[in-house]
C-alpha cells in the first residue's frame, strides 16, 4: 500500500478503476503511483463535455489497492497489493489475476513487448500478455516505487535512493543505491528519464545508467512527471508544481490547491493530475491549473493516457 506526506488514513473496502475519457468522464470497476504516459499524441482533443461519472466494483479483500497502471499489446494491465492485477481491453470490463505472489506490487511500464511490475522488497515480474508472470530478479531488496520505459531500456526506482535499469526486463543492474532519499516514480518524458522522490529529490537520465540530480529549490515531497507542449511538469505534496523547459533548471509554483497530486499525464493537449481527494486538475503549460472537481471520492496514485482514455488507479 503506497502512503503519502498527508494522507495515512486507513482504506478499506473496494478498488477502483477510474477512467477518464477525454470528451467523457466514466468510472469503470476493478481493483486500486505510477505509471506513465503512452501514445499521448494520438489522444482527442475534445474535453468540453464531461458527463457524469458512472461506477462498477469488484469484491476484493479488505485494504488492498491498485497502485499502478500501463498499457500495452492493446491491454491495460494495473497493479496492486498482494500481487493483484487488473486487466482490460476496452477499459469498461476489467479482470482481476494476481502475479502468483503476495507482495505488493507499487509500479508498472510496458516495453518491448513486455509488461514489468516491480514493488517490496525489490520484487520484479514480467509478463508477455498481462495474464502469466514470470519473477525475475533485481539484485535489491529496497521498496522499488515505480518503472518505466524509453530509449530501450527499462529502469525501476526506491527506497534509499535505488535505481535499478534493464535491457530486456530480466536481467537487472544496480544504478544508485544508498542516497538516502526515496525515489517514489520514475517516468520517460519526451527524450529522458525523471525519477523524484523525498525532500524535492529530481533526477534526470537519457539511457538509465549514468544519472543527474536537478537542483529544484524545495523540499517537498514530489511523486511523478510528465512532458508536454515544451514543457517537463513535475507534481508533488500539498499542490507544489514545478516546471522546467530544459528538465535541467526547475521553477515551483502550485496547482492553486493544497492538495497533493500522486500522478500526472499528458493527453495531447493538457497536462492531467490526480491525487487526494480525487480531484482532477487540468494545465496547458503546467503554470495555470483549473480544478475538474472530485472523479473519485478516494486518493488516485497512478494515470497514464492512451488512445482517447486517461485511465487512473487508486482505491
Amino acid at each position: 500500500m503506497k502512503s503519502t506526506a498527508s494522507n495515512t488514513a486507513k482504506r478499506y473496502g473496494k478498488l477502483m478503476v477510474v477512467v477518464l475519457g477525454l470528451s467523457f468522464v466514466i468510472m469503470a470497476g476493478c481493483g486500486g503511483g505510477g505509471g506513465s504516459s503512452v501514445a499521448g499524441s494520438q489522444a482527442a482533443t475534445d474535453s468540453s463535455s464531461a458527463a457524469p461519472a458512472k461506477a462498477a466494483v469488484l469484491s476484493v479483500k479488505e485494504g488492498e489497492m491498485l497502485n499502478a497502471v500501463t498499457y500495452g499489446n492493446g491491454k491495460f494491465v494495473a497493479v496492486g497489493d498482494l500481487g493483484k492485477v487488473a486487466i482490460s481491453t476496452d477499459q469498461a470490463n476489467w479482470t482481476l489475476g494476481t502475479t502468483g505472489t503476495e507482495s505488493s506490487l507499487l509500479g508498472a511500464t510496458f516495453g518491448k513487448g513486455l509488461f514489468i511490475a516491480v514493488g517490496v522488497d525489490g520484487t520484479a515480474f514480467t509478463s508477455s500478455d498481462g495474464n502469466s508472470w514470470q519473477a525475475v530478479t533485481t539484485g535489491t531488496e529496497e521498496y522499488l516505487y515505480g518503472a518505466a520505459f524509453g530509449n530501450g531500456t527499462f529502469v525501476a526506482v526506491g527506497g534509499n535512493g535505488t535505481i535499478v535499469s534493464s535491457e530486456d526486463g530480466s536481467t537487472w543492474t544496480v544504478r544508485s543505491q544508498g542516497s538516502g532519499n526515496q525515489f517514489y516514480s520514475v517516468n520517460f518524458c519526451k527524450d529522458r528519464f525523471i525519477a523524484v522522490g523525498e525532500g524535492g529529490t529530481l533526477l534526470t537520465s537519457t539511457d538509465g545508467r549514468t544519472w543527474t540530480t536537478c537542483v529544484t529549490g524545495t523540499q517537498t515531497w514530489l511523486f511523478s512527471a510528465a512532458y508536454g507542449n515544451g514543457v517537463f511538469v513535475a507534481v508533488g505534496a500539498n499542490g507544489l508544481v514545478l516546471r522546467s523547459t530544459d528538465a535541467i533548471n526547475w521553477s515551483t509554483s502550485t496547482s492553486g490547491s493544497d492538495v497533493t497530486t500522486m500522478a500526472i499525464a499528458f493527453d495531447g493537449v493538457n497536462f492531467n493530475a490526480v491525487g487526494e481527494q480525487g480531484i482532477l486538475f487540468k494545465s496547458q503549460n503546467g503554470t495555470a491549473w483549473t480544478s475538474e472537481g472530485q472523479v473519485s471520492s478516494e486518493c488516485l496514485y497512478g494515470m497514464i493516457t492512451a488512445g482517447e482514455k486517461m485511465i487512473a488507479v487508486g482505491i
